[in-house]
C-alpha cells in the first residue's frame, strides 16, 4: 500500500483518432473552414446560418465580419468566439437593406462571409447572394385605389399600430424592455448576445425590429446584449424582489434579463432562474427570472419559503404539443409554474424533451416546479492501459479513440469540465488535447517535477486542477489553473502523509477526497479530505486537510473515494471487515463508520458517471497490488448487474456532459 508513485516515464504524443495517418506530400486542410445555409436568400432581408470548424490542432480566437457594399447593414451574433481543436461553432448572420424597394425590381446585392483566426491564421470566406424583393408587389399596387374606400377602417388598424422605440444604448435589458411596454410592444426572452469591450456588459447593442418600425401591438422585439470576455458566477435569486435580483445581478456583473410570466399582478418574488445559480457566464449575462406570487406571512428574500396554509391555487401542466424544450419551458411559466430543466443520460437524440414530471394535464399547486427531462447523449469512458489512453463509447460499444505517444506511456487521464478536452500525462508532461481531434495538442506542462494524478475540477471551475507533486517517494496536494500559459503548480508540504492515486472534487468546489499513506507506516492508509471557504481555489493556503476513514487495523483501510455528481454520496473502496477490497456507498458525513453493508462489487478504484446512475470499477486481485484489472460498469441499484468494459485498464473517468441545455432555459 505504500507505494503510490509509478517508475519515471518520458516525452509525449497526442490524442489519435482510428483514422489512418496522412499521407507525406498531401497538404494539410486549412485551420478554419467555414460553411453558410443557403448561399442564396431572397426577401426584404436575407438570414445565413454560418458553421465554423477548427481543423488545427490548438484552439482559435475566430473573429467575423461581413464585406458588402454600404446599401446593407450586416447583423453577426456572435461575432467572435473561441474554438476549440475539432470543435464546431455556430453563428446567425442576418443581411438587413438600409432602404427598401418599394417600387423597384428586385435587387441583387453579393456580400462575403468571413472568418479569421488568431496568430495569422488563414482567413476562410464564403460568397453569398441576397435578392432584395420589393417591399410592394404589382398586384398590391393595382389594388391601392380600390384600398382607398377603406380608408376609415385603415385608420382604425392603425390605431393599433406600435412604433417601435430605440433601445439601442440602454444600460441593461430591464430598462429596454420597460421602454418597449411602454410602447406596447414585448421583449423577445430569446436574448441574443454579443462579446465586446467597447461598451459596458449588459449594453443593448442592437435590436429587430429597428426603431421607427411601425408594428402590430404586443409584438416581440428581440435584443443584441454586450457581453465581456470575463467569466461570472450566477447568485441565487430565489425568493427576492425583481428589484433586488436586478441589484444582486448588477453587483456580480450581470443583468436582469426577462421576467416571466408577463403580466403577473400584485406582490412577487422570484421563484426560480435561469441560468441557474452556481452557473459560470460572460459578464452581461440576462439573467431569465420566474416569478410567483409572495405568499401569505411570507418575507422576500426567503428562498425556501413555506406555502400558506389553505388550498392553493391550482394549474395544469401545459400539453407538449410538439414543443421543444426551449418554448415547452416558456409555455410552463406563462401558466403560473417554474420550469426547471435535467440533464438524463440517454440514447435520444441530444436535446430531446424525454419526459416531464408531474406529466402533462395533471392538475398541480400554481408555483410548483415542473422537471423537464432532457436527453444529454450517453458520456463517454475514458481510462489507461498502462501504456496507451482509450476512450471508450457506451453507445458503440467499442474503442473509439486513443492516445499512443511515439515513447513514452500516456496515463492518468481527466475531462475538461466541458467534456470537450482530454488532460493526461506522459513522463513528467502534462497535455491537454481535444477529445475529437488528432494531434500533439499542447503541452501545459514540462519540467523535472513529476505531477501525478491531476483532475479537473467540476463546473464551473474554470480549468483549476488538484494534482499531487511526487519528490523523493513523497505525495503533496498542489493546486494550479489551465490557462494558456504553462501550469505553474502551487503545493501544500504534509510531513505526516504520502498522498497520491485519485482525487475526488465535490460538487461546489469546496471538498475533495485524496488517498493517503501515513509516512513510515505503510499499512497504515485511508482518505483524507480536504476543505476550503473559498470554491475552487487555487491558493493552497485555503485548504485544510484531515484523516475521515478508519486506519486503527493495520492493513485495513479506504484506497479511494469519489463524490457522486450531486455530492451527496460517496463511493468507497475498502477492506475494512471484509476480505477483499469492495464497492460501498455512503454519505460524507459517515466515512468513518458507514452505515451501510458493501455492494457484491469487488473494487481497486471508482468513478460516477455525470448522472450519478452508473460507476466504473477496476477490479483487480483482493488486495489491489496489480496496477492493472478488469474495468466493468456497475448499476449502483443493481450491483450484479456489471458491463466489462475492458480486461486490463485503470484510472476511469467519464466524460461530463457536453450538452448545457436550451438555449435562454438552463
Amino acid at each position: 500500500m505504500a507505494q503510490i508513485g509509478e517508475p519515471p516515464e518520458a516525452v509525449v504524443g497526442g490524442l489519435a483518432s482510428t483514422s489512418p495517418p496522412q499521407a507525406p506530400g498531401v497538404p494539410r486542410p486549412r485551420e478554419l473552414d467555414i460553411a453558410v445555409e443557403p448561399s442564396i436568400a431572397a426577401g426584404r432581408r436575407a438570414r445565413y446560418g454560418a458553421v465554423i470548424t477548427n481543423r488545427g490542432s490548438q484552439p482559435i480566437d475566430a473573429q467575423l465580419s461581413v464585406v458588402t457594399d454600404k446599401r446593407l447593414r450586416p447583423l453577426i451574433v456572435p461575432s467572435s468566439m473561441t474554438i476549440a481543436p475539432g470543435e464546431s461553432r455556430d453563428a446567425d448572420v442576418l443581411l438587413r437593406p438600409r432602404r427598401p424597394q418599394l417600387l423597384r425590381r428586385e435587387q441583387q446585392h453579393e456580400a462575403q462571409i468571413r472568418v479569421r483566426g488568431s496568430a495569422g491564421s488563414a482567413v476562410a470566406t464564403r460568397r453569398v447572394i441576397f435578392v432584395q424583393q420589393r417591399a410592394l408587389s404589382l398586384l398590391a399596387l393595382a389594388l391601392l385605389l380600390p384600398a382607398a374606400a377603406g380608408a376609415a377602417y385603415g385608420a382604425l388598424q392603425l390605431s393599433k399600430r406600435a412604433t417601435v422605440p430605440s433601445v439601442e444604448g440602454a444600460p441593461d435589458v430591464a430598462t429596454a424592455e420597460r421602454a418597449l411596454r411602454k410602447a406596447g410592444l414585448k421583449l423577445d426572452p430569446r436574448l441574443r448576445s454579443r462579446t465586446t469591450t467597447a461598451v459596458a456588459p449588459g449594453s443593448i447593442l442592437d435590436q429587430i425590429p429597428d426603431a421607427g418600425s411601425r408594428v402590430k401591438q404586443g409584438e416581440r422585439v428581440t435584443l443584441l446584449v454586450a457581453v465581456g470576455s470575463k467569466r461570472a458566477v450566477t447568485p441565487a435569486l430565489d425568493g427576492q424582489t425583481p428589484a433586488r435580483a436586478a441589484v444582486i445581478l448588477r453587483a456580480a456583473g450581470l443583468v436582469l434579463g426577462p421576467a416571466l410570466p408577463e403580466g403577473l399582478s400584485g406582490r412577487v418574488v422570484v421563484a426560480s432562474q435561469l441560468p441557474a445559480a452556481g452557473a459560470r457566464v460572460p459578464t452581461g449575462t440576462g439573467v431569465t427570472i420566474f416569478l410567483r406570487a409572495l405568499r401569505s406571512g411570507e418575507v422576500p428574500g426567503a428562498a425556501a419559503a413555506a406555502p400558506a396554509a389553505g388550498a392553493p391555487a391550482t394549474t395544469e401542466v401545459p400539453a407538449i404539443e410538439g414543443r421543444d424544450v426551449t418554448e415547452y419551458a416558456r409555455a410552463v411559466a406563462a401558466a403560473g409554474l417554474v420550469p426547471r430543466v435535467l440533464r438524463s443520460v440517454g440514447v435520444a437524440p441530444v436535446g430531446t424533451l424525454v419526459e416531464v414530471k408531474p406529466r402533462p394535464g395533471v392538475p398541480v399547486a400554481s408555483g410548483e416546479r415542473v422537471r423537464l427531462l432532457v436527453s444529454a447523449g450517453v458520456p463517454q469512458l475514458a481510462f489507461d492501459t498502462g501504456e496507451v489512453l482509450q476512450i471508450f463509447d457506451p453507445r458503440l460499444g467499442r474503442i473509439v479513440r486513443e492516445a499512443s505517444p511515439p515513447a513514452g506511456d500516456a496515463v492518468e487521464p481527466s475531462w475538461s469540465p466541458d467534456g470537450r478536452r482530454v488532460l493526461y500525462r506522459v513522463g513528467n508532461r502534462l497535455l491537454l488535447v481535444s477529445a475529437r481531434l488528432a494531434g500533439n495538442g499542447r503541452i501545459v506542462y514540462s519540467g523535472p517535477t513529476k505531477y501525478a494524478a491531476a483532475t479537473f475540477a467540476p463546473a464551473p471551475s474554470d480549468g483549476v486542477v488538484a494534482l499531487v507533486r511526487r519528490t523523493g517517494g513523497d505525495g503533496d496536494l498542489c493546486f494550479a489553473r489551465v490557462g494558456e500559459a504553462a501550469l505553474r503548480p502551487r503545493c501544500t508540504a504534509d510531513r505526516r502523509w504520502d498522498l497520491g492515486r485519485q482525487i475526488s472534487w465535490r460538487h461546489g468546489g469546496r471538498e475533495l477526497l485524496v488517498f493517503g499513506v501515513r509516512r513510515g507506516q505503510p499499512g497504515r492508509f485511508g482518505m483524507l479530505r480536504y476543505k476550503s471557504s473559498r470554491a475552487f481555489s487555487t491558493n493552497p493556503a485555503d485548504w485544510r486537510g484531515e484523516l475521515v476513514t478508519d486506519t486503527s487495523a493495520r492493513g485495513r483501510g479506504t484506497i479511494a473515494a469519489s463524490y457522486s455528481p450531486s455530492g451527496d454520496k460517496v463511493a468507497l473502496v475498502t477492506n475494512i471487515g471484509l476480505p477483499r477490497f469492495q464497492l460501498q456507498l455512503t454519505s460524507p458525513a459517515d466515512l468513518r463508520d458507514p452505515s451501510s453493508p458493501a455492494l457484491p462489487a469487488r473494487a481497486c478504484e471508482v468513478a460516477w458517471r455525470p448522472d450519478g446512475g452508473e460507476l466504473s470499477v477496476v477490479q483487480s486481485d483482493d488486495d489491489c497490488t496489480r496496477t492493472l484489472g478488469q474495468l466493468v460498469r456497475v448499476n449502483p441499484n443493481k450491483p450484479r448487474a456489471q458491463l466489462t468494459v475492458t480486461s486490463g485498464g485503470r484510472h476511469p473517468v467519464y466524460q461530463p456532459f457536453t450538452y448545457a441545455g436550451p438555449k435562454g432555459v438552463s
